[in-house]
């Protein structure tokens, strides 16, 4: 039992990740072009 909830938090962690990148990446990419505009 503790063994299979620590992988699904990893798992989560992994998914978590994968799916934060992508949305910062575009996040700081809006930041700079508001930066740029003004």
């Amino acid at each position: 039992m503790l063994k299979t909830k620590t992988f699904s938090e990893i798992n989560w962690l992994e998914i978590f990740s994968i799916l934060f990148t992508p949305l910062f990446t575009v996040w700081l990419a809006l930041m700079m072009n508001m930066l740029i505009n003004q």
